[in-house]
């Protein structure tokens, strides 16, 4: 049976976004026999490695001309700039990955722009870890926004612009608050504001959405939120330009105009749907296909 070495390990306490990550997937993939420990030793004939971030062992595959697969956190450490770093143009050069992962639209066609790779590009989805899905979520409406603020001094015009706008709301900054006072701020909200310059993902709008929050936001700052299903998408980019990052003059009333619609969303179908996308055995399963490795349950597996 052909199987997969992943790095298991991260810290679902973690404040880092990409420790999480890797501490969500061992979780997951931890459960499935065709996922093994990554070691020091080159991979067997029928084994394939799996590099999440990047790490020397990544740089040393990609110079030996072994076949691997990357992601979701190896590229790039800044999106708007491929390939700035000597280390980012060899991996970018590189046309043998197995598997190329994002976690969202938007930087699957980042990738597959900058990259010399012609295919596999896979989304995946983060798999939720059991504690976050036991988590108590019952709301404790107070009325009022929760803005949640990830950026520099654009997005805090934008934040501060959104907070003026509610007579009750409050502000959450991005590495300034436990987990505990994020879950208990979103059980409190009618509506949560996301605005953050970019986001690969957007761990802290899962955990939003498992309060049953509804989210407002932009698909760049947000690509976590599934328009009207767990929350609104604002139009709040400049479209016509070539800083696809640039805001609208207007942004913030962009962002006020889909309130009244994300405040009448169902709580507990915002909730159901955080837990169906974010199902582990799903997220596992996309993950097994892209790498080709074969069911363990199906006949025809050896």
């Amino acid at each position: 049976m052909k199987r997969c070495r992943f790095p298991f390990g991260g810290n679902l306490n973690a404040r880092s976004g990409p420790d999480v990550l890797i501490g969500a997937l061992s979780e997951a993939l931890r459960a499935d026999p065709r996922f093994v420990p990554l070691t020091d030793d080159p991979p067997g004939a029928e084994e394939v490695d799996w590099h999440p971030a990047l790490s020397p062992r990544l740089v040393a595959a990609v110079r030996a001309g072994r076949r691997c697969a990357i992601g979701p956190n190896a590229l790039y450490g800044f999106s708007q700039a491929p390939g700035a770093e000597p280390v980012e143009r060899e991996l970018m050069a590189f046309e043998n990955y197995a598997a190329v992962f994002a976690l969202s639209r938007w930087y699957v066609e980042l990738l597959r722009m900058t990259m010399a790779q012609r295919a596999g590009y896979a989304l995946l989805d983060f798999p939720l870890p059991r504690a976050w899905a036991a988590l108590p979520w019952t709301p404790q409406t107070a009325g009022g926004a929760l803005v949640y603020l990830k950026g520099g001094a654009a997005e805090r015009g934008i934040a501060l612009a959104l907070l003026r706008g509610h007579a009750r709301a409050r502000l959450i900054e991005y590495g300034r608050y436990a987990r505990a006072e994020l879950l208990d701020a979103a059980r409190r909200a009618e509506v949560c504001y996301y605005v953050s310059r970019e986001e690969h993902f957007g761990l802290a709008a899962v955990e939003i959405g498992l309060m049953g929050c509804p989210i407002v936001s932009d698909e760049k700052c947000c690509p976590t939120v599934s328009h009207g299903l767990t929350g609104r998408l604002a139009a709040a980019r400049e479209r016509d330009t070539r800083a696809p990052f640039a805001w609208a003059p207007d942004a913030a009333e962009r962002f006020r105009a889909e309130c009244t619609a994300a405040r009448a969303m169902d709580r507990t179908r915002i909730r159901q749907a955080v837990l169906a996308r974010h199902d582990p055995y799903a997220a596992v399963a996309r993950a097994a296909a892209a790498l080709d490795l074969e069911d363990p349950n199906d006949g025809g597996a050896s």
